[in-house]
């Protein structure tokens, strides 16, 4: 809760800022990528993440610098649609869901990236969240649920009845049970589960 309060309060100071102000081009990133998320974890160090459809694998971006300058970081998937990042403790853990079923993490800074297998095939993973350190939730199509408890190690299916769901595509909890859910595809639809 008090995150999701800061993060309101950040959003509203940043659009005030803002507001009224020229934006700037500071980098366009080749070959032709479409740009899914960014998350600063300091005021300083940044993650973005992007979808490939040309055969490359350098989804991962990543500043030290503010934003300023970025750099591409090798993630050893072809061709994926990465959609959503997430860090649980402030950027030691990194983790990246996307198409396929494909769930990457990184703690070294993103100099490795490491895929974890989470036993659902290659659905499409949409959205990712963590509640605390250990407390985490992935949204994906097919009505899917994950939630790990341990920091991201291990995924269990939670097995979610939600009736004429199928593609989650947001995700977001205000307690460790109490969650809001966005159905993509019946974009008018928020879902709550207490």
């Amino acid at each position: 809760m008090k995150k999701t309060i800061l993060n309101l309060i950040a959003s509203l100071f940043i659009t005030t800022i803002v507001y009224g102000q020229d934006w700037q081009t500071i980098k366009t990133f080749m070959p032709s990528q479409t740009l899914k998320d960014i998350v600063f974890v300091d005021a300083t160090t940044a993650y973005a993440v992007s979808a490939l459809y040309n055969g490359t694998a350098v989804h991962v971006k990543k500043t030290i610098d503010g934003g300023l300058t970025w750099e591409e970081q090798y993630t050893g998937h072809v061709s994926t649609s990465f959609k959503r990042i997430a860090t649980p403790n402030n950027g030691n853990d990194v983790f990246v869901v996307g198409g396929a079923g494909i769930l990457i993490h990184t703690n070294d800074g993103g100099s490795t990236w490491n895929t974890i297998n989470i036993g659902i095939g290659t659905t499409q993973l949409r959205d990712i969240f963590f509640f605390s350190n250990s407390i985490g939730y992935i949204a994906a199509d097919n009505a899917t649920i994950l939630k790990t408890t341990d920091g991201g190690i291990t995924w269990t299916n939670l097995n979610a009845n939600m009736t004429g769901v199928n593609t989650i595509g947001r995700i977001n909890f205000l307690t460790e049970d109490r969650g809001f859910i966005g159905d993509l595809i019946s974009s008018k639809r928020l879902l709550m589960v207490d």
